[in-house]
């Protein structure tokens, strides 16, 4: 099985040797790794913004969900979530008008 981290991250595990470490933290420290790295100031912003929109997504019990917990269709719904808040009226004309 291949782990896709935040952000592209990703890495073969030995399924022994996976942590049982919250969603919340897994997250937090490899947002913490980008935004340390020489990114442009827009990218570090729009990792900041798919972040906090993940997390607000799953709420605080997701937050504390095992990393063991997350499934693809969890991570498609938040992604799908951020679509339709980016496409909706009010953000297009904010972006348009501003």
């Amino acid at each position: 099985m291949i782990i896709v981290l935040p952000f592209g991250e990703r890495f073969l595990p030995d399924e022994r040797k996976i942590k049982n470490d919250s969603i919340g933290l897994l997250f937090q420290q490899a947002l913490d790794r980008k935004l340390a790295s020489d990114l442009s100031k827009h990218h570090k912003n729009n990792l900041r913004y798919a972040f906090n929109h993940f997390m607000d997504f799953l709420g605080e019990s997701g937050r504390e969900m095992s990393i063991r917990e997350l499934t693809t269709s969890k991570i498609e719904d938040s992604l799908f979530a951020i679509v339709v808040f980016k496409l909706s009226e009010p953000y297009y004309e904010l972006r348009n008008t501003g």
